[in-house]
């Protein structure tokens, strides 16, 4: 358990920044990975994929429109 949420922290991250949800490593070990931590890693990346057009949409709210 506690790897999967290394892989789901990781993608998280990586997905919040804007990165490709896959560093270079990541792709190398992908055929070895297990189911268990490859949905980790694809849920984790969903979830900061919209936590980051949640920050985009709160910031472009929040501002104040200029006439």
């Amino acid at each position: 358990m506690h790897g999967n949420k290394q892989a789901y922290q990781a993608a998280y991250e990586r997905a919040l920044s804007g990165k490709s949800t896959r560093s270079l490593l990541d792709m190398l070990t992908w055929p070895f990975e297990d189911n268990y931590s490859r949905q980790s890693r694809e849920q984790g990346a969903r979830d900061g994929a919209a936590a980051r057009l949640a920050q985009g949409a709160a910031q472009t709210s929040s501002a104040p429109t200029q006439h």
